[in-house]
């Protein structure tokens, strides 16, 4: 959270003047509503009056941008002191000083928005994603981290369920992928908080939310425009909604979109066929030819998988076990939504596996092999789902069962009525 922004020359006259701390202070009450212990109070005199000597040489000008940072949200780190201009080139640089323990400073290569610190030997770099989904995170921060540890790039991503004790506006920003797959309590069991996309406001001065109410994917998904509507009325935020019109995905394909989902039946479109040589649709007769393709066009760029739902016995006991094969066909089997700590939409190893939803929502491959199970058929005409036919392993099963009898319920007690 930045608590000071101003140029040189302001936070030279402000140190003059025996000011500056004094400003902090009162912006640390205004945007997290707390005062500063005296010692902290102290720490932030002597601290700029250091900065006062180095910043006072004649060759930072006197309208670089100074700014300073204030407890980084998830964190136990701060990111002190920003001096921030353009060099000869008019291109826009960084300096950031760490007050406690820094001894250098660089910059991340090609990747112009990151700055790398050292403190004690350590890296850190400082940016925020949030998802519910741990596979995003996952995959994001091993395809940044380059030859820098994992560590380093950890806290720019969070869990959902990480704001429940969070300060008011204590973060700058927080943008939010796959938001309707937000849940109302965060924990393990479900007994932490009060509502996530509450607490995601409530944190962040500015909260982007990426939605798609029909991506739902399970009973406790709460993610709805209604629902950070009526969040962000009782927070008093001010809402802006837009609309992806377009995509990268797919190719940047609207009509790929627009095929499937004619395809599925999901809504008509005038893309019943796709006919694009942009595009390798087919239809196999043996999961086995299915399986041989993908590890074929995965030998390209590790980019082609195999997917399938949740229409097999998922035993506890096997959940690492790479040679027990969850799904069976005939002669074919392959493990399922295998836990082996790996993630599976980059691991090499894991095109000689089946994922799921969890593992791939939010993010793309080249060539996807899906093994439809019991749970969807094509029956007099149309796309049948079939919740009853997914496995009993599989939790949401029983939400789905007891939300069936209670519909059923009240239809009896309608008719009756009637």
């Amino acid at each position: 959270m930045i608590i000071y922004d101003g140029l040189k020359t302001d936070f030279m006259k402000s140190v003059e003047n025996e000011t500056l701390a004094d400003e902090i202070e009162a912006e640390i009450f205004e945007k997290m509503g707390r005062h500063t212990q005296k010692n902290e109070f102290m720490s932030w005199v002597n601290s700029m009056s250091r900065m006062y000597m180095v910043i006072k040489d004649d060759e930072i000008p006197n309208d670089a941008g100074i700014a300073i940072e204030y407890n980084i949200p998830q964190t136990a780190k701060r990111v002190d002191f920003i001096i921030s201009g353009y060099n000869e080139k008019s291109t826009p640089e960084m300096v950031i000083v760490e007050l406690k323990q820094w001894e250098k400073l660089s910059k991340v290569e090609k990747s112009d928005s990151l700055v790398e610190t050292y403190t004690g030997g350590a890296n850190r770099m400082v940016v925020q994603y949030v998802s519910k989904n741990t596979a995003p995170r996952e995959v994001y921060a091993a395809k940044l981290k380059g030859n820098i540890r994992k560590s380093s790039v950890d806290n720019m991503f969070k869990g959902s369920g990480c704001y429940t004790d969070t300060e008011n506006n204590l973060i700058q920003t927080l943008l939010v992928d796959e938001a309707h797959r937000l849940n109302e309590k965060s924990g393990i069991f479900h007994n932490k908080g009060v509502n996530q996309i509450e607490e995601i406001i409530h944190s962040a001065i500015c909260s982007v939310f990426f939605i798609d109410e029909s991506q739902r994917a399970t009973m406790s998904d709460i993610g709805s425009v209604d629902e950070i509507r009526r969040w962000s009325e009782a927070e008093g935020s001010e809402v802006t909604e837009m609309q992806l019109v377009s995509q990268f995905r797919c190719n940047g394909s609207d009509g790929y979109i627009a095929f499937i989902d004619d395809l599925l039946q999901i809504r008509d479109t005038a893309n019943f066929t796709m006919d694009s040589p942009d595009y390798d649709i087919r239809v196999f007769d043996t999961p086995e030819e299915v399986r041989q393709l993908i590890i074929e066009k995965n030998k390209l760029a590790n980019r082609a998988r195999i997917l399938a739902g949740y229409c097999w016995e998922w035993p506890t006991s096997e959940r690492k076990n790479t040679n027990y094969h969850d799904i069976q066909i005939g002669d074919f089997g392959i493990s399922w939504n295998l836990q082996n700590g790996q993630a599976f939409a980059i691991s090499p190893d894991s095109v000689n596996e089946a994922g799921c939803i969890h593992t791939t929502q939010g993010l793309e491959f080249d060539y996807v092999g899906v093994i439809i199970g019991d749970d969807m058929r094509y029956e007099s005409g149309k796309v049948i789902t079939d919740f009853t036919r997914r496995a009993s392993t599989i939790s949401q099963l029983r939400d789905l069962k007891s939300l069936r009898k209670v519909h059923l319920k009240r239809l009896r007690f309608v008719r009756m009525k009637s």
